[in-house]
C-alpha cells in the first residue's frame, strides 16, 4: 500500500517537473510579435522598409529569439500616423524625422539611417504637355514661380518652403495625380526610387503624367525606425539588428541590391540639379553622397 501511493506520488511529481520544464522550453521559443506601418502611399518604398525590418529582425534572433511581423498598409496621414505610433496603436513605422520628435518621450528613434540618404533625390512628375517648359528652367529662382504637388504633412513641404518653393498638399498620395492633371500645381518631386513603380501603377490611368528627363532636386534628408516608447523590447532589438548589419556588411549590400536602379539613375547626367538647404529636420547621421559612385561600397 504503502509502496504503491509512493510509486503513483513519484510519477505525479515527475509530470510536474517534465511539465515545468515543457513550459519553461515553450516560453524561451515563443515569438515576439510586432506591428510595422507601411502605409505611406508611395510604391516601392514601403516593401524596401518592410524588408529591410525582416532583415533587422532576422539579425538578432541570437539575441532576442524568433519573431513575427504583422504589416499594417492601409494610406494613413501622415500625423496621423505618427500619433498612432506614440500610442501605440502600432509599433513602429520607417519615416523622416522633426527636430521636436527627438525630444518626444513617447517615441524612440533608431539613429541607423535606413537609405543612406536616398529619399532626398527627387525626380519631377509633370505634364506631358509641360516638357519644354521644364526643360527651359534656368536655375532655382525660375523654379520659385512653379508650385510643387506632396502629400499632406510630408517634412519635404517644409524643406521646399523654407528654400523659397510654393507647394500645394494633396489629402493623400493617390489624389496628387488628379491634382497634377487638373493645374492645381505644376510638378510631384519624388524619390528617384518612386518614379519607377510610380509609374507602373498609376500610368494606365494617367498617360499624360511623364518624369522630367532634365531635372534632379537634391536635400540633406534621412529615414529612420520610429519606434513607439512602449516597446522597448523593440527598440533594443531594432538598435543591436541594424547594428549587426552594419558589422556584417550586410546592411551596404542590402541597399546597394535593392536599390541600384535608383543610384545609377542618380549618377547619370542631369542638365539641371537644384540644391536645397534642409533646416528643418535633424541629421542624425551624415549621409553619403550616392552622387559619387564609390560612396556605397
Amino acid at each position: 500500500m504503502t509502496q504503491n501511493t509512493f510509486s503513483v506520488r513519484s510519477r505525479a511529481a515527475f509530470c510536474i517537473v517534465l511539465w515545468l520544464l515543457g513550459s519553461d522550453f515553450a516560453w524561451s521559443a515563443q515569438e515576439s510579435t510586432y506591428q510595422f506601418w507601411t502605409g505611406n502611399g508611395a510604391p516601392g518604398r514601403a516593401e524596401y522598409y518592410l524588408s529591410l525590418a525582416e532583415h533587422a529582425l532576422t539579425a538578432s534572433e541570437d539575441e532576442f529569439g524568433p519573431w513575427r511581423l504583422t504589416r499594417f498598409d492601409r494610406e494613413t496621414p501622415t500625423l496621423r500616423a505618427r500619433h498612432a505610433t506614440q500610442t501605440g496603436e502600432f509599433d513602429f513605422q520607417a519615416t523622416t524625422i522633426w527636430h521636436k520628435e527627438i525630444a518626444n518621450p513617447k517615441i524612440t528613434i533608431i539613429r541607423q539611417p535606413l537609405q543612406y540618404g536616398l529619399l532626398g533625390y527627387r525626380n519631377f512628375l509633370i505634364r506631358r504637355q509641360d516638357e519644354d517648359r521644364f526643360e527651359a528652367l534656368k536655375s532655382l529662382d525660375d523654379l520659385q514661380g512653379l508650385t510643387a504637388g506632396m502629400g499632406r504633412d510630408w517634412p519635404d513641404a517644409a524643406i521646399l518652403r523654407a528654400n523659397g518653393l510654393r507647394v500645394l498638399e494633396a489629402p493623400t498620395f493617390g489624389a496628387l495625380f488628379p491634382m497634377l492633371m487638373a493645374k492645381r500645381f505644376d510638378y510631384i518631386p519624388l524619390g528617384v526610387e518612386e518614379i519607377e513603380p510610380t509609374f507602373v501603377a498609376y500610368q494606365d490611368k494617367y498617360p499624360n503624367i511623364v518624369a522630367s528627363e532634365s531635372i534632379l532636386m537634391v536635400y540633406p534628408i534621412s529615414v529612420h525606425f520610429m519606434v513607439c516608447s512602449c516597446r522597448p523590447d523593440l527598440i533594443e532589438r531594432l538598435q543591436v539588428g541594424l547594428a549587426n548589419m552594419v558589422e556584417s556588411g550586410e546592411m551596404q549590400r542590402f541597399f546597394s541590391e535593392q536599390k541600384h536602379a535608383a543610384i545609377a539613375l542618380i549618377q547619370q547626367h542631369w542638365s539641371q540639379v537644384y540644391r536645397l538647404e534642409n533646416t528643418i529636420q535633424p541629421q542624425l547621421v551624415q549621409s553619403p553622397n550616392l552622387e559619387d559612385a564609390s560612396a556605397i561600397q
